[in-house]
């Protein structure tokens, strides 16, 4: 005998909504990455130099979909890279060096929600 076909299934379709978060995610991965290194660095940069300190900011872009980290202060280039008249004292880029893995591990948590979320 013949099964009827009257006692189908039917599937709700939730591509649009995964398409949707995986569109956001970067955009949460950029924000908690962002905020973790931005305190980080002013936490190694010099310590005089409180203007320094308060100008590091994060940008995450999302048109460009990237992440920026670095300051408004005119003379955060000379810390950092150093010139003809003082040497370098670099904040940025040894405190990101510093912390490759804890943003491996940040990315992998917020994506790992993605499997969480209904």
């Amino acid at each position: 005998m013949a099964k009827s076909r009257t006692s189908q299934k039917s599937y709700i379709s939730k591509v649009d909504k995964a398409k949707k978060k995986i569109q956001e995610k970067p955009e949460r991965v950029y924000n908690f990455i962002g905020q973790f290194l931005a305190s980080e660095v002013r936490r190694k940069a010099r310590r005089r130099i409180g203007r320094l300190r308060r100008s590091i900011q994060y940008w995450a872009r999302k048109q460009e979909k990237d992440l920026l980290i670095g300051s408004k202060s005119f003379y955060a280039p000379a810390w950092e890279l150093g010139n003809s008249q003082m040497s370098a004292e670099p904040f940025l880029m040894p405190t990101v060096l510093e912390n490759v893995d804890t943003i491996t591990t940040l990315t992998k948590q917020v994506y790992s929600e993605l499997n969480s979320d209904e």
